[in-house]
């Protein structure tokens, strides 16, 4: 999750960063007289984001940017974007459960781990465990409606593991109130 990633580039530079996406994605433009709208249609999902016109430069701005599941593609061509535009903002990720933050300062990132999780990583981390539940369930009625008991087995597995890893965070959550 990208969090309020905001600064200044030209088109020239996010199309660069855009062109280095394979064949695989789409990308669809639409301009406006006060800004430019991107829809990347990738593997997994629709991305969507806005460049408002300052001028000769455009202006990013992302508040709050989801990419569940996460497309390695994107958040690759979004790290190059932000660190040679000299972006500032936030990115969230979790490897082997455990969320880390990175800051970026004018396109300068700081890694950081959370040894203990404030409010708003603990609600990120419920947030995404409930849209890999969902994931897990819609891929199990498909594996269902195909009858392939394997991947039916592994996605009730995981669901059943995420499950239980939620309940524990929610008592965790319910402690901080």
């Amino acid at each position: 999750m990208y969090r309020n990633i905001s600064g200044e580039l030209t088109i020239q530079q996010f199309e660069r960063y855009l062109s280095a996406l394979d064949e695989q994605y789409i990308v669809d433009r639409t301009f406006g007289p006060n800004a430019l709208s991107y829809t990347i249609r990738g593997r997994f999902d629709r991305y969507a984001l806005t460049l408002q016109r300052l001028g000769a430069k455009y202006r990013l701005q992302l508040y709050d940017w989801r990419l569940a599941p996460a497309d390695p593609a994107i958040v690759e061509m979004m790290d190059a974007c932000i660190a040679a535009s000299g972006l500032s903002g936030e990115k969230h990720t979790f490897r082997k459960g455990i969320l880390v933050v990175t800051i970026y300062k004018e396109g300068k990132a700081y890694t950081s781990t959370a040894a203990d999780d404030p409010r708003f990583e603990l609600s990120l981390r419920k947030e995404t465990l409930l849209g890999c539940i969902d994931l897990a369930l819609t891929r199990y009625a498909e594996a269902k409606a195909r009858k392939d008991e394997r991947s039916m087995s592994d996605y009730e597995e995981r669901s059943k593991r995420w499950m239980t890893e939620l309940a524990m965070l929610q008592r965790r959550m319910n402690l901080r109130l």
